[in-house]
């Protein structure tokens, strides 16, 4: 029976795969594209909503001396026109070198687009037209769209009307519903009226869409109610919304629509001219982003390199061409041992290993021999699919004798390079290098983009993740910290991006567990008790919150969840590579993976902490285990009154479990072959 359920599982979501997929993105109504009647000016305009318009892929090559981005009502662009400040704190900033860049703009209080007639790229001081856009007199603003009112199915549902706010957004005006439903959701889907293989809406937006954690559990007496898609989704992908008992697979009222005919607000960050500038240094392995903040230059590094390995950008030690020698770079890294990231200023004297002796060859600009200082604030480390991003802060000039001067008004070489880090800290030989010379303008305007990273050719583009664990029938467990296992691992089981570790449990990763209400279990905690180690520091708690990180939370955020076992410290034990480099992505199965590693113990000889605990009637059938002081380390704790009843979600189980798996999946198939043929 519960084979056949899962197969069913499996092929709903194959089906839903199929019926609902992601629409275009959707910038706004479009206006038009900008002709080029000089300075290479391109780009095409959206309407943002009523009174901002969106331009993508915007050029112009920045040599005109009175430049600005130019709007009017009269029929032709001419001198009557107003300028629109790519920057509102600078209104009177000419415009700069854009390349294919995307910039946002406010139109003046109390416009809208239908009341212009052209946008124009403008010279003031020759009264020169560069290129522009006629608006049609036909054009009409996005605008909050209202489908009219939810009519009632069942359960008292019922609303005055549902409001399209914007692409992602809709707004449930005086509705009602009895609370009586036991699995009800608001609800959505592509056809003209739900099914099962609808999706769930987003209403309490501190929660993720997953699971049962959008459940409505209440009734409504009239109020209004906002819903918003999942991620990656918008209005455009569906036709019908309303409300659905996915238990009970009954409609409780729904209203259709054909949303290829909408037109709304779309929901686009505003672009500022201060966002980041981007610029590839080798094709699908390693990109710069970047922006000017004062006289701080911020640096977003992102590379396809493995643990243990680092990325090195910075400017050239030549003015006429991109030469190693000399360069003044900053190397940034993830520092295995304390799991944080690392940036570090260098002078690359040579491409020798460094001499702490006399400062020769690569070194560090802090070193005592190079007597330099550290001018490199790190920021943030993120690692996702193999990708790697790593932020910074350097000032531009940063009054050190070793350092270089970054200029701001015009094309200066860079430096580049990626490669192992070596156990010290070090830098060691590059892998990867330039291939040609390479300059860049720091002080450019607009916004450019680069593309996405794509897997390598030959590279698995359907990337599994491993075979979840799960332990029933246990009372006693030894809780230590290891590799997360990346996407094959905490977040491909969990589908959450993790932090590059995860909890172990009987030296098996994240496991589900079952437990019996009114046993006691015991749990031996080596999360580490030094406090002043803050990545080697995970008290174990017990939770309703499916995030952890207790002491991460604001008051308020702290009232909204309960524990209900520890906190409880112990020495530190982590599960290592034993090889710096080794990747999950290499292996199939984290029994395969965790031959790789190897148990390092702060003091080996330390007592484990002990914690112990009794679910009773008043603990909810799913709590989490979790670390205190970071958030997602843990996993599930399904609580059950007999142990033989357990609610399986999806997830296998270890070896025990994997004929039957083989079974679903060979069931699976012969349903999936009678669909397609």
């Amino acid at each position: 029976m519960r084979m056949a359920v899962w197969a069913a599982c499996l092929l709903l979501a194959i089906l839903q795969a199929f019926t609902i997929c992601d629409a275009d993105p959707y910038y706004g109504a479009l206006v038009g594209s900008l002709s080029t009647i000089n300075h290479g000016v391109t780009g095409t305009v959206y309407a943002v909503d009523s009174d901002r318009l969106l331009i993508r892929g915007f050029t112009y090559d920045g040599t005109a001396p009175d430049a600005f981005l130019w709007i009017g009502d009269t029929d032709r662009p001419d001198a009557s026109g107003t300028i629109l400040p790519v920057d509102p704190n600078n209104p009177d900033v000419k415009l700069g070198l854009y390349g294919d860049a995307e910039i946002s703009v406010r139109l003046p209080a109390g416009k809208t687009v239908s009341d212009y007639k052209w946008l124009s790229v403008w010279c003031r001081q020759f009264r020169a037209n560069f290129g522009n856009l006629a608006i049609a007199d036909s054009f009409v603003n996005p605008a909050v769209h209202d489908l009219g009112a939810l009519p009632t199915f069942a359960h008292a549902v019922r609303a005055t009307s549902v409001k399209v706010l914007d692409a992602k957004t809709f707004r449930f005006e005086g509705l009602y519903y009895d609370g009586y439903g036991p699995d009800a959701y608001f609800w959505a889907g592509p056809g003209s009226t739900p099914t099962t293989s609808g999706i769930k809406l987003v209403w309490k937006p501190d929660l993720p869409a997953t699971g049962n954690n959008q459940r409505i559990g209440q009734a409504f007496t009239g109020q209004d109610i906002e819903v918003t898609m999942p991620e990656g989704m918008t209005v455009f992908d569906i036709n019908n919304i309303g409300m659905w008992c996915v238990l009970a697979r009954q409609n409780f009222g729904h209203i259709s629509f054909t949303s290829s005919a909408l037109n709304v607000p779309a929901v686009v960050p505003e672009v500022m001219p201060a966002s980041f500038q981007c610029e590839v240094l080798s094709d699908n392995e390693f990109q710069v982003k970047w922006r000017v903040d004062g006289t701080d230059l911020e640096v977003e590094l992102a590379g396809r390199v493995d643990p243990g390995n680092y990325m090195a950008f910075g400017l050239s030690g030549s003015d006429s061409q991109t030469l190693m020698e000399g360069s003044d770079v900053v190397v940034g890294w993830m520092d295995i041992a304390s799991m944080s990231p690392r940036a570090v200023d260098y002078r690359l004297q040579s491409k020798a290993q460094c001499s702490t002796n006399d400062g020769r060859g690569a070194c560090p600009d802090d070193i005592a021999a190079v007597g330099g200082t550290n001018n490199a604030v790190v920021g943030n480390l993120v690692s996702v699919n193999g990708i790697v991003r790593l932020s910074y802060t350097r000032p531009l000039n940063t009054g050190d004798s070793v350092d270089q001067v970054i200029p701001t008004d015009r094309e200066v070489y860079i430096s580049w390079a990626l490669g192992p880090i070596n156990p010290d800290g070090r830098v060691a030989k590059h892998t990867s290098v330039p291939r040609a010379d390479l300059k860049l303008n720091f002080g450019r305007q607009g916004v450019t983009t680069c593309p996405e990273f794509t897997r390598p050719a030959g590279t698995d583009s359907s990337m599994t993740s491993w075979t979840p664990s799960r332990i029933e029938g246990v009372t006693s467990f030894t809780v230590q910290i290891g590799q997360s296992g990346g996407e094959r691992g905490y977040t491909g089981i969990t589908g959450i991006v993790g932090w590059g570790i995860a909890w172990y449990v009987n030296e098996l990763l994240i496991p589900e567990i079952t437990v019996q209400r009114g046993t006691t279990y015991t749990f031996q905690i080596y999360g580490g008790n030094d406090p002043q180690l803050s990545a080697q520091y995970h008290p174990f708690y017990i939770t309703d919150d499916s995030e952890g990180g207790y002491a991460q939370k604001t008051a308020n955020e702290q009232n909204n969840v309960d524990i209900y076992a520890g906190m409880e410290v112990g020495p530190y034990c982590e599960w290592r590579p034993k090889t710096i480099g080794t990747s999950p992505d290499n292996y199939d199965s984290f029994a395969a993976f965790k031959d790789t590693l190897e148990l390092h113990c702060v003091n080996p000889s330390a007592s484990a902490g002990v914690l112990t605990w009794t679910p009773d009637g008043t603990t909810p059938d799913l709590v989490y285990y979790q670390c205190y002081t970071h958030r997602f380390l843990g996993w599930k704790i399904r609580v059950v009154d007999d142990p033989s009843i357990t609610m399986p979600d999806g997830e296998a189980t270890g070896e025990a479990t994997a004929p039957l798996v083989s079974v679903v999946a060979i069931l699976f198939t012969t349903m999936f072959a009678v669909i397609l043929f």
